[in-house]
């Protein structure tokens, strides 16, 4: 029985397969998808079920033209299930705010004279929405840009708010990767803290002077 549901698995890998070669046959012949760097090794990720013969970064490279399977926390199958959702022409979106919304992880405010009286993010079944947070619940404990924001949102917002943001802050980088055709080079960590610590600097300095201060180095 073992062999016989191995030989059943190894038909659908090949039928995958054909299947990808038959997506955009024309698309990215000479991209270089074929030297794809390797990715970094992430703890407890191996899969026994991963098809074996299937080239998987290889056709969503060819097919998107950037490789999405280099942002952290997008798995190659979690990139062919938002491929599928999202389709790959980003033009219908006006840009990532319209993109977010669309996927439900924008929240509603609701303003009443001027001011917000409800913030939340509308429930919805948005397959490629689900996809995104299942990417944000894999990097909350990772030592990159992703997780790091995670944890700082967290320690704001509570967890569950900080994963929506976290998911939203992925499908931002997503979109603009299928819009504009860019590569993912993501900032290492302390380059992230040094940028986040620039912005509260400026944000101080902006807010003491309102006040008629000035900030001084200890």
């Amino acid at each position: 029985m073992f062999d016989f549901y191995t030989c059943q698995i190894e038909t659908c890998d090949a039928e995958i397969e054909h299947a990808y070669t038959l997506t955009r046959p024309d698309a990215g012949q000479d991209d270089g998808s074929d030297d794809l760097p390797p990715l970094p090794h992430k703890r407890r990720s191996h899969s026994k079920n991963a098809p074996k013969d299937v080239h998987v970064r290889k056709h969503l490279k060819r097919i998107c033209g950037v490789d999405v399977t280099a942002v952290h926390g997008i798995s190659a199958s979690l990139a062919q299930e938002l491929v599928v959702e999202t389709g790959t022409d980003m033009s219908k979106f006006p840009n990532e705010k319209h993109f977010c919304s669309w996927l439900g992880l924008a929240p509603k405010n609701e303003i009443s004279g001027g001011k917000v009286l409800r913030s939340a993010t509308l429930k919805t079944r948005n397959r490629a929405g689900q996809a995104f947070r299942k990417a944000a619940a894999s990097v909350m404990r990772s030592d990159c840009v992703f997780g790091v924001f995670y944890r700082r949102m967290k320690a704001r917002i509570g967890p569950a708010q900080a994963a929506v943001a976290t998911a939203h802050l992925i499908a931002r980088v997503y979109y603009r990767m299928l819009k504009d055709k860019v590569e993912y080079h993501p900032l290492s960590v302390e380059q992230y803290e040094q940028k986040y610590r620039e912005q509260q600097l400026k944000y101080l300095k902006k807010k003491a002077a309102k006040l008629g201060f000035q900030l001084a180095p200890v």
